[in-house]
């Protein structure tokens, strides 16, 4: 059973009791004999909530919440179904309800696709979604203000619990201080405008929050819509006692990050020198995801703003000088790509923002009121500019995957043309006016161009060609004689600057590691004209655009830096900004009197860090860095001293590390991943995401190979086979419910199979002695079925789990017969005879649901299985008898994945992954833990390992922070020596200060 409420029969007086459970119904009882009543069926998978309201004299309704990804609406009385709430994309995990003033009955939901939604009862529409949770929304409650206004607080696994007004949706405070999944949350009146709020947390705590409850609604606190509450910038522990002082503090928001105060270029300690100019960033934190672009003006205040784009579908807009969070403008329904901004006549400042649900919106900067969607294109909008006409017209541009660049009227959002030509996606435009008064735009493009257009009447008058890969980014300015000249960044790693009269190209600027994805430009108080480029290589460079020479490097970002802006700050100083996919902004202040960029250390393409290194590195070092290109992204904030390290000045070398290589592109938590080698010896990998897709990678050089497509739901599993042909099948299974094969070569859909009742969760397949292929899928249907391969047809049902089935994995025993072992939210692993269906044995021992099963056979021939369960542990078993060998214990929170190999030596290892972030190697034999591999930033979901070459061993995992890590270990027979021999010893993802990181783009 799953939740249960009550209510008293209106006349009767009688106690009912309705309760929700995993079986898919709801049962009414009779609380004073405990008599069923009736049971309302039409679920089509478990029931996790039920709440009830009186709908009117002598009629009681329920509302339940299912992993159907429905709301069902019952009549109490007679058990009549009598609505179906659908829309959400994942289980719906909780519901409440209240009667609105108008006497409107409304229901809000929380599901596991990171909503909440807003319903109206009694006619099922959906009235708002409420957005901005990145993880599960685990419970959802409601109260109305002294105001009138209502309220809704819902809890989540992103370790929130956020407050809603709901009737209009906006988010106006994140309650962040819980350390692990907040699982519930209620609230109580307190006193005279005064509440408290109470949530319930994974981390073993219960936080009591103060909030406002009077007239001014959540006033108190910073009046700024989705303006963060941090319960917790106290490294103390808060106390059940201490709940006043936490109230005293709640407001202060989130301190921003500190970054050292040791420079390039500062003297020693006791130098008389004084140091040099650094530059020195401050971060804007808040996003929940990559920052893609970046704005500012100034207001008439003098005050600076900054708007910032970010895939979380959000924009914020932020003080410069102090970086609070002003404001966040929410609307968009997919990532933001792009920001600009304008003053009208009237001085209200307007911005415009452009995403991947394809259309532009305008805003009001001001009070974040939507004024306008502007809709037509039909790919994804990644770029947008405006400009004024003489007779004082708004005017827009945007630029669109669907290759097209589109001009609208910002005042009416209609669409004025369109221009076509381009032969791939558009990435970017700009636009200027020359001194006829023409106006022209540059747009770049994935076709490796930029092209040249007449605004007036879309003619193209000019493309520009030499970049080798995608133009991401142009930019334009006009020299002093008048000249205008153009600036593009590309994949190809450079940034040209080109005669835009002529199209002629002038120069090419090199030094960036990685493609090249914004540029900017500004001229100095001297007249020097500057360029700023932002890169993949988590650098911004800036340069000089008369003769290309490089600068200065400014270091700091830990993720790719995607925009990049900057703007004058008083005599002599400027302030660039730079948006980065570490979900941040970073402000950096730069000289800008005669004396130019001096005051730094003057060596052309020295790197200025953002307070990482004590040492300036020279550019002398540009071609050894780019030699170690591809060997791993080094993850942030881990010190240089390793486990086991020598101390300073020993003679003994660093030890190996473990550094990942990261494959990008899936916009969704990567569940599984496999991975096969070619007959030519090359080594691929598929992953399985909730963004609906099956990608499939080249796992040397991370180079995104294809993408499969036709999945109606979220892919949870992946397996693959060859065909005795030496064809190659992928089988992938997801949420809707089928399991699809396909031709790995080319993508071709093979087949669907088709009849379980639930989400299929786990995949896997083997060939019998007739050549056979057979598959066998576990479903949240409680069932394992066993297919044929080659015609779809179902052979077999295994039933006996009381709960979801998670994973599946079988092996052949010595007589030849076939087992298979299924693992269960029923805490038991099930093991099956796969001819018959026969259960023959359940292993029973995990006190929480079991999420991941494997097994392998012991020189000896003894049969070993290692289970992942939701109870924090992995345990090994002897699948003969039943019987519990070991325990692994160290994962602080719930294990999802587990797998196993042999090294060279003999020695058995298990691999195993959980919603902690790590993966963690284990010795089979002892269970002894060896090795902890951090760097993820989410929950990991999957881990898969394969030989790759003499003495090392590839290892995969697959992340709800949307990436692959690939780890290199060594598999010589020394084991897992070379790292440090520390039992538990953390290996961070990048550690050493040798490696330079990589990200692998699936763009």
């Amino acid at each position: 059973m799953l939740a249960v409420t009550s209510w008293e029969e209106e006349g009767s007086g009688r106690r009912l009791l309705a309760s929700a459970s995993g079986d898919r119904t709801v049962r009414i009882w009779d609380a004073a004999d405990g008599r069923l009543l009736r049971t309302l069926e039409g679920h089509t998978d478990p029931v996790y909530a039920v709440t009830s309201w009186q709908a009117g004299p002598g009629q009681r309704l329920l509302a339940s919440a299912s992993r159907d990804e429905t709301v069902r609406i019952w009549d109490a009385a007679d058990g009549r179904l009598v609505g179906t709430l659908a829309g959400h994309t994942g289980p719906v995990l909780a519901v409440t309800s209240w009667q609105a003033a108008s006497g409107r009955r409304l229901l809000a939901s929380a599901s596991g696709d990171e909503t909440v939604r807003i319903w109206d009862a009694a006619d099922g529409r959906l009235l708002r979604t409420l957005e901005g949770h990145t993880d599960p929304v685990w419970a959802v409650t409601s109260w109305q203000a002294a105001s009138g206004q209502r309220l809704l607080a819902s809890a989540s696994r992103d370790e929130t619990v956020r407050i809603w007004d709901a009737a209009d949706g906006r988010l106006l405070q994140t309650l962040e201080g819980h350390t692990g999944e907040v699982s519930a949350v209620t609230s109580w009146e307190a006193g005279p405008g005064r509440r408290m709020l109470a949530s319930a947390s994974a981390d073993q705590t219960v936080r009591l929050w103060t909030l406002p409850d009077g007239a001014a609604g959540l006033a108190g606190l910073p009046a700024v819509p989705g303006g963060r509450v941090a319960a917790g910038n106290d490294p103390a522990p808060v106390s059940a006692t201490s709940v006043g002082a936490l109230s005293g503090r709640i407001g202060q928001g989130e301190a921003a990050t500190a970054e050292s105060d040791a420079h390039v270029g500062q003297a020693p300690a006791g130098a008389a020198t004084p140091p040099p100019a650094v530059v020195s960033p401050r971060l804007l934190t808040g996003h929940t995801e990559w920052v893609r672009a970046v704005t500012s003006w100034q207001e008439e205040s003098g005050r600076r703003l900054l708007a910032s784009a970010s895939t979380d579908q959000t924009v914020r807009i932020w003080d410069a000088a102090d970086g609070r969070l002003i404001r966040t403008l929410e609307g968009h329904t997919g990532p933001v790509l792009a920001v600009t901004s304008w003053q009208e006549a009237s001085g209200r400042r307007l911005l415009a923002s452009a995403g991947t649900d394809g259309t532009v919106r305008i805003w009001d900067a001001a009070d974040g009121r939507l004024i306008g969607t502007l809709a037509g294109h039909t790919g994804p909008v990644r770029a947008v500019t405006s400009w004024q006409e003489a007779s004082g017209r708004r005017l827009l541009a945007s630029a669109s995957g669907d290759e097209t660049v589109r001009i609208w009227d910002a005042a009416d959002g209609r669409l004025v043309r369109t221009l076509e030509g381009h032969t791939d996606w558009v990435s970017a435009v700009t636009s200027w006016q020359e001194e006829s008064g023409r106006r022209l735009l540059a747009s770049a493009g994935d076709d490796r161009t930029v092209r040249i257009w007449d605004a007036a009447d879309g003619r193209l008058v000019r493309t520009l060609e030499g970049h080798t890969d995608w133009v991401s980014a142009v930019t334009s300015w006009q020299e002093e004689s008048g000249r205008r000249l153009l600036a593009s960044a590309g994949d190809d790693r450079t940034v040209r600057i080109w005669d835009a009269a002529d199209g002629s190209l002038l120069r090419t600027l090199d030094g960036h590691t990685d493609p090249v994805w914004a540029v900017t430009s500004w001229q100095e108080q001297s007249g020097r004209r500057l360029l700023a480029s932002a890169s993949m290589d988590q650098t911004v460079r800036i340069w000089d655009a008369a003769d290309g020479r490089l600068l200065r490097t400014l270091e700091g970002h830990t993720d790719p830096v995607w925009a990049v802006t900057s703007w004058p700050a008083g005599p002599g100083r400027r302030l660039l900004a730079s948006a980065s996919g570490d979900r941040t902004v970073r402000l950096w202040p730069l000289p800008d009197g005669a004396a130019g960029l001096a005051g730094l250390p003057a060596v052309p393409g020295g790197r200025v860090a953002a307070g990482n290194n004590p040492a300036p590195v020279p550019a002398t070092s540009v071609g050894e860095l780019s030699g170690r290109i591809g060997q791993g992204e080094a993850a942030t904030a881990e010190s240089d001293v390793h486990v086991g390290q020598a101390p300073a000045g020993a003679a003994t070398p660093p030890p190996a590390v473990v550094s990942p290589q990261l494959l990008t592109g899936h916009t969704g938590a990567v569940w599984a991943v496999t991975s096969w080698q070619e007959e030519s010896g090359r080594r691929l990998l598929a992953s399985a995401s909730t963004d609906r897709t099956v990608r499939i990678w080249d796992a040397a050089d991370g180079r995104l190979v294809g993408t499969l497509e036709g999945h109606t739901g979220p892919v949870r599993a992946v397996t693959s086979w060859q065909e005795e042909s030496g064809r190659r099948l992928l089988a992938s299974a997801g949420a809707d419910r089928s399991v699809r094969i396909w031709d790995a070569a080319d993508g071709r859909l093979v087949g669907t199979l088709e009849g379980h009742t639930g989400p299929v969760l786990a995949v896997t397949s083997w060939q019998e002695a007739s050549g056979r292929r057979l598959l066998a899928s576990a479903s949240g249907d409680e069932t394992v079925r066993i297919w044929d391969a080659a015609d779809g047809r179902l052979l077999q049902t295994l039933a006996g789990h009381t709960d979801e089935v998670s994973a599946v994995t079988s092996w052949q025993e010595a007589s030849g017969r076939r087992l298979l072992a299924s693992a269960s939210d029923d805490e038991t692993v099930r093991i099956w005879d796969a001819a018959d269906g026969r259960l023959l044995q359940t292993l029973a021992g995990h006190t929480d649901e079991v999420s991941a099963v494997t097994s392998w056979q012991e020189a000896s021939g003894r049969r070993l299985l290692a289970s992942a369960s939701d109870d924090e542990t992995v345990r090994i078993w002897d699948a003969a008898d039943g019987s519990l060998l070991r325990t692994l214990d160290g994962h602080t929170g719930a294990v999802w994945a587990v797998t196993s190999w042999q090294e060279q030596s003999g020695r058995r290892l298990l691999a195993s992954a959980g919603t902690d972030g790590t993966v963690r190697i284990w010795d089979a034999a002892d269970g002894r833990l060896l090795r902890t591999l951090e760097g993820h930033t989410r929950a990991v979901f999957a881990v898969t390992s394969w030989p790759a070459g003499p003495g090392r061993r590839m290892l995969a995992s697959a992340s709800h922070d949307r990436t692959v890590r690939l780890w290199t270990l060594p598999d010589g027979a020394a084991g897992l020596a070379g790292l440090p021999a520390v039992p538990g010893g953390r290996v961070a993802a990048g550690n050493d200060p040798n490696l330079c990181p990589r990200p692998v783009s699936g763009r």
